[in-house]
Order: structure tokens, then sequence, then C-alpha cells
């Protein structure tokens, strides 16, 4: 090259003087070249409007998405569309680009890929910016800016913060497990840790739970949380502090989860299921180790407050810890904890997130059912 291209420019890729592949040019990613064609095709507006045609045609003949408005239309890589994520809550758009290069490459084509969606039958009104709320592009452009967003997931109701939240609003990425959770709580009590907005405490009450405990150090996490149980048709009362103690059928408590399983452990408080779903403790190869050993801890004392006959959920959302690592931090904590189990089953993300053979950091979500015998 004579000079360095933009940021978000379409370049070529050869080899050996092969002609291979058609990208965009990000100088702040590893990767400095995303791939989006192979061959000469040109990746212009009209592309753009086909692949997401495609995506959206999966979404729209996928059974498991028919009765949810909140769903991921294009999952980046996976979708053919790489550094490019939108999610739909109710017909409201957030739109997160992987850095300025994508925003350069993807916003101007952000009409095109819309439109397409639309035409599939899917009723977008709005996209805004990830983490500001931004307006992007509206179907009226009288409307105002969303801050909130109410959808439904399988008969469950929830709000999504569109401006403000974490990732899009919601955690699309575990709907299934969800499913899964409801469909196994009737009669039991449930804990619900690093629980954000409720997900799965209001799942499990909603299949029938007869207790749910959720725990969260962001006060206005759990503030969102008691507003969805109110959505759902139920009372949850919020308690402050990981010693503090509620009579309430579902509590909801601000504070700290591993202190909050200490504490439960020291009085002899036991569950029949519990959910353990923290953030990301792995941001970058580098700190691997060190979230390891973090996992390690919180799987053995989830383990400790867990019913014998019951069931742990053991989830890890890092592209750096791998299912071979949930797995053997899960083993390694229960003998740590002095209970025996058996993994029942493994399951990952929802079919709103794709996977693409070559791109193995789009299986990111581990999640693993575990059988506590005694």
């Amino acid at each position: 090259l004579k000079e360095e291209p933009a940021s978000g420019a379409v370049v070529g890729v050869v080899f050996k003087k092969d002609f291979i592949a058609v990208g965009f040019y990000d100088p702040a990613s590893p990767l400095r070249v995303r791939l989006l064609t192979w061959g000469y095709e040109l990746p212009d507006e009209r592309w753009a409007a086909r692949v997401a045609a495609e995506a959206a045609d999966r979404r729209r003949n996928d059974k498991r998405l028919q009765r949810c408005s909140g769903i991921r239309l294009l999952n980046g890589e996976t979708d053919w569309m790489p550094g490019l994520v939108m999610d739909a809550y109710n017909g409201i758009v957030v739109v997160a680009c992987d850095g300025d290069a994508c925003e350069a490459f993807w916003l101007p084509k952000l009409n095109a890929i819309l439109r397409a969606f639309i035409a599939a039958g899917f009723g977008l009104t709005c996209a805004v910016r990830k983490g500001s709320g931004e307006p992007l592009w509206f179907v009226d452009s009288k409307a105002g800016p969303p801050g909130v967003s109410v959808f439904e997931e399988n008969g469950a109701k929830f709000e999504a913060d569109v401006a403000n939240g974490h990732k899009t609003g919601f955690f699309l990425d575990q709907r299934e497990n969800r499913r899964s959770i409801r469909g196994l709580a009737s009669g039991k009590e449930v804990l619900d840790l690093f629980c954000y907005t409720g997900g799965f405490a209001i799942s499990a009450a909603l299949g029938g739970a007869t207790r749910t405990t959720s725990v969260d150090q962001a006060a206005k996490a759990i503030e969102a949380c008691q507003r969805n149980f109110k959505l759902n048709g139920f009372d949850a009362e919020i308690v402050q502090g990981s010693k503090a103690q509620s009579g309430a059928a579902h509590s909801l408590h601000v504070g700290d989860c591993f202190d909050f399983l200490e504490e439960a452990a020291a009085r002899g408080r036991l569950f029949d299921v519990v959910v353990c779903d923290p953030p990301s403790m792995a941001p970058s190869e580098k700190t691997r180790g060190r979230a390891l050993n973090a996992y390690d801890k919180l799987n053995a004392l989830s383990l400790a407050v867990v019913r014998t006959g019951g069931l742990l959920l053991s989830c890890s959302c890092s592209s750096h810890v791998h299912a071979k690592d949930l797995r053997k931090v899960v083993l390694g904590a229960a003998e740590q904890a002095g209970r025996k189990v058996t993994i029942e089953r493994e399951d990952r993300a929802g079919s709103d997130h794709p996977l693409r053979k070559g791109f193995p950091q789009g299986d990111y979500l581990q999640a693993l059912y575990v059988r506590v015998h005694d």
C-alpha cells in the first residue's frame, strides 16, 4: 500500500498476487481487515440489504422466536456482518458497532439493513446507539428517542433500558435457559445470582416457584427487577445488604453475591435451584487465570447452598473460558464443597446467536446444568 486506508474503507485482500476477499479496514483491531465477501462482490448498500434479508429470514422462520418480541437481529460475524450487533426490543433496535471502523462502514448502510428486516415482516420503529440512546434511524422522524421498551419473551414481560442498560438493555442470549428454568421451577425455591433485571427469577416465578431470591450489587438493576416482577403480576420486596432477610415470596437483595452466599451457608439456608450467571470475568486472555479462580470460588459457594437433589445452573459468558474450562471448574468446585454432582446437560446462547465455523469466539456462552446428589 502506498498509504494507509481510511478507517472503515473497503479494501481487497491479496495473497501471492491472487485476489481472495473484500473487507473493511480497521486500524484499531488486531484483525486489520474485517472480511465481508469472497470474490469481487462490492459490499455496498444492496449487498448489505441482501445479507440482512437472509438473517431476517432465518429468524422469521425460527419457531423458538415466534413468541418473542426481544430478538437479536444481527449477531456480527456469525451473520456475516462483522462488528455489527443489532437487538430489537418490541420494534426498538439497539445498534452496537465494534469500534470506529465498524461505525464508519456500517452506519451509512443502516437504513438499507433495517428496511430489509421491515420487508421481512419485522415491525421496527426506530434505532438507537448502544450505551447512549442516541437516535440513529426513525420510521417517524417526529417520534422522540425512547429510554425504555417493554417486550415479551415466551409469555413473560420485561423492560429493556435501551439507552443505558448493560449490553443492549437485556441478556437475550439466555432466552432458552430462562425457558428451561421456568419449566423446572414448579414448587421450588430458586436463587438468582447476578440477577440484573430478574430474567431467571421471573421465569421461575411464572413457572410456579414457591419462592425466589434475587441478588445483584447494582441498586438500579434491582429496582428494574422489581418493576419486571410487577409487569408479570408479582409483588417483590427490595432488601439492602447480603445479611438482610425477607419473608416475601419474591425478595430482591442489593448486595455482593459472594457475601450473600457465604452468609446463606453460615445460616444453613438452602435452595432447590441456584442460577449463577456472573458477568464476564475474563475480558482478555491475560485475565483468564484469575477469572478461573473466581469461577472456582463462586461455584463452590453456590454448590454449598443447593439442597440435595437440587440443581445448579452455572454459566460463563466469556469467550476466553471454554466449555471444558467450566466443566473442570464445576467438578473441582464440587470436590472443594464436598458435594457429589453430575453434569446433566450443557447449553449455549439462543438460536438468534448463531455459530459459524472459523469464528470460535461466537461460542462464548456456556451453561451447565449440574445435579447435586448429596
